[in-house]
């Protein structure tokens, strides 16, 4: 079998992470632990939207049917699928590093880029976004997607999609991108864009960050032509799309909280809750700088944790790989590569 080093200095950067691994034991990850937090996640985001939703006084979501009822669950479980996906990388990167399908993820701050990375998108996909669409709340939705996008360039330079997937995966991803680059900017270059648009694009666009991960993994695992996982991507992709704008998802594409469904012109609902929506009256100035410091405090953190990367770069005796060579996904499909050597 050959062989795929990573950098000398990669054992040294990866020293605490090890010795955590060797605490946990020999078994990596501890038993359960990452369906315990996938558990724990549920609950409290879960419980959060109740609670939101009622000491504000807004459910938005559509009338529930059994189709509805069907593709909602089918959502939720690809949703929790994905999510459970990103527990378990973060652990191993924790617990067993040897075992992370990337190899840069298996120096220090890399992994601890990912790991906060990871937090800052599912607080946008799963917290922020849905909260202040159904509240109305554009600035502080663009804001949290600022935020967001703060959080992901730094993880850019780690990129093993094309390796961990192979060729046909690896471009998708990067026309994908661009693509939701163009439709994110001409979103934002609209006050007036519909709540039904905006609803739609943020459970499509960055729900599909988790909605794709599990099957893609499976596919992996199985060892699919990277072709065939392409297309499976690409209509799981699609049906997403269809699904939302047909408001087959009962808590997506639905008007906020001070709109009323059944009014064509978007009639303002007044009673004493939905007046309080931010959208309906000037921002103040204690939002604004609310909204400014979340993305400040999310920039200044990612780029202590960069200064740290670079300081660590430059400390390493040796050559230091950013991206260290990995099997190809052909090669990982045709003998039987499990972990990154």
């Amino acid at each position: 079998m050959s062989t795929y080093p990573v950098a000398t200095a990669t054992a040294t950067a990866t020293a605490s992470a090890s010795s955590s691994a060797s605490a946990a034991g020999e078994g990596g990850i501890p038993k359960y632990l990452p369906q315990q937090v996938l558990g724990l996640e549920i609950v409290v985001l879960g419980g959060l939207q109740l609670v939101v939703g009622y000491y504000l006084g807004c459910f938005t979501l559509h009338d529930m049917t059994l189709t509805r009822g069907i593709v909602t669950s089918l959502y939720l479980f690809f949703i929790a699928w994905g999510l459970h996906v990103g527990n378990t990388v973060c652990l191993e990167i924790v617990y067993d590093e040897t075992a992370l399908i990337n190899p840069s993820l298996r120096q220090r701050y890399p992994g601890k880029i990912f790991i906060a990375h990871n937090a800052i998108c599912v607080v946008h996909v799963l917290v922020m976004g849905p909260i202040f669409l159904a509240h109305g709340m554009r600035g502080w939705y663009w804001s949290s997607l600022v935020a967001m996008l703060f959080a992901s360039m730094p993880v850019v330079p780690y990129n093993y999609n094309t390796e961990s997937f192979g060729k046909w995966v690896g471009t998708f991803v990067v026309f994908r991108n661009l693509f939701e680059m163009v439709v994110t900017l001409l979103l934002a270059s609209y006050d007036d864009t519909s709540w039904k648009l905006l609803s739609v694009y943020h459970y499509w666009i960055w729900g599909y960050r988790l909605l794709d991960v599990g099957p893609r993994r499976l596919m992996r695992a199985s060892k699919w032509k990277s072709r065939n996982t392409w297309i499976v991507l690409v209509i799981i992709y699609v049906v997403v799309f269809i699904v939302l704008w047909q408001d087959m998802v009962i808590f997506a594409g639905t008007d906020p909280c001070h709109i009323t469904n059944n009014d064509a012109t978007a009639k303002v609902v007044v009673d004493d809750v939905t007046t309080a929506c931010l959208s309906q009256k000037r921002e103040s100035v204690i939002s604004v700088g609310g909204r400014i410091l979340y993305c400040a405090v999310v920039y200044l953190g990612f780029f202590a944790l960069q200064k740290k990367h670079v300081t660590e770069v430059a400390n390493t005796e040796g050559k230091f790989i950013i991206h260290p060579t990995a099997p190809t996904y052909e090669e990982y499909r045709n003998n039987n590569y499990t972990r990154i050597e």
